[in-house]
């Protein structure tokens, strides 16, 4: 019996807290993963489980009448899988090594501003002026942000905060790559493409630190993080998403987002014992009160 409207919203505004659970808390298991096999471990296994999950899937969808990629989509799905499940996956990892958790999660909820932004640059949308006040005050937030790192001299970290930043943009390119292609075959299916085209590259970065990775003297509780992180955060997790937003419509849910960096934050304090100054606080929620504000403008 299919759920009366009420209920499908409520279960997926419970779907999409889940998610940010899911989310803020995959930071902290993500730096002692890192640990444990090092990036280049975890990169190379994280396609091993990955792909075989996004074949399987794509196999199960796969009907006879759906329309094919053509030899312009094949060309738009290897860019967008290098950008995206290949170059984001792997600068944002690299990031979140050298980064704190909390820091990252917040560089990563920004990525919707960095969407607006090329959105704007490619001529498809013209910004009002509340979003590129709301793009304004987000950077200024993240400028207070850097700061604190910066004028402590913590060069390693502010190192990490920048390589997140980066992998965030490229996160938002690969959004708008994919838009026309999910258009015409549908989100799942080229989501599962993107991260095939982007598996054999990524195992071969990753695997000469795989190759010296002790393998069988990895504690059962990493590879319990690791199989949470790779097949419920990132798998089950985007697709649990997408749902979300075709049920709940992106604008009610896009501000869900919003609690990820603090979700991030408390399980980093009550794990591994991270501290957060007064300035790293302040431009955490100015940069957050930014994305709102450009957010905001764009669902009006």
């Amino acid at each position: 019996m299919r759920p009366a409207p009420g209920s499908r919203q409520g279960l997926a505004f419970g779907v999409g807290l889940v998610v940010m659970l899911m989310w803020g808390a995959s930071f902290t298991a993500q730096k002692e993963i890192f640990a444990a096999m090092s990036i280049g471990g975890y990169l190379f296994a994280r396609y091993v489980l990955l792909a075989p999950c996004a074949l399987v899937l794509l196999l199960t969808l796969a009907k006879p009448g759906r329309a094919k990629l053509t030899a312009a989509d094949w060309r738009d799905v290897v860019r967008a899988g290098l950008v995206g499940p290949f170059g984001q996956v792997a600068v944002v990892s690299y990031g979140i090594d050298l980064s704190t958790a909390f820091s990252s999660s917040l560089l990563v909820a920004c990525g919707p501003v960095f969407t607006l932004l090329i959105l704007h640059l490619l001529g498809v949308e013209r910004l009002k002026r509340a979003q590129v006040l709301g793009a304004t005050i987000a950077f200024g937030g993240i400028i207070v942000f850097f700061w604190d790192k910066l004028s402590r001299a913590d060069w390693t970290a502010s190192l990490g905060d920048a390589m997140v930043l980066g992998g965030t943009l490229l996160l938002s390119l690969y959004t708008v790559m994919i838009k026309p292609l999910i258009a015409r075959h549908g989100a799942v299916p080229v989501i599962c493409v993107t991260n095939l085209v982007a598996a054999a590259p990524m195992m071969l970065l990753g695997g000469v630190a795989a190759a010296a990775v002790h393998w069988q003297d990895i504690s059962p509780s990493i590879w319990l993080a690791f199989a949470w992180v790779v097949f419920m955060v990132t798998f089950l997790g985007w697709m649990a998403w997408g749902w979300v937003n075709s049920e709940r419509g992106v604008a009610r849910s896009a501000p869900l987002l919003y609690l990820m960096p603090p979700v991030a934050g408390v399980v980093a304090w009550w794990v591994s014992g991270e501290t957060f100054s007064v300035p790293k606080l302040v431009g955490a929620a100015i940069a957050m009160a930014g994305v709102a504000m450009a957010q905001w403008a764009e669902w009006r």
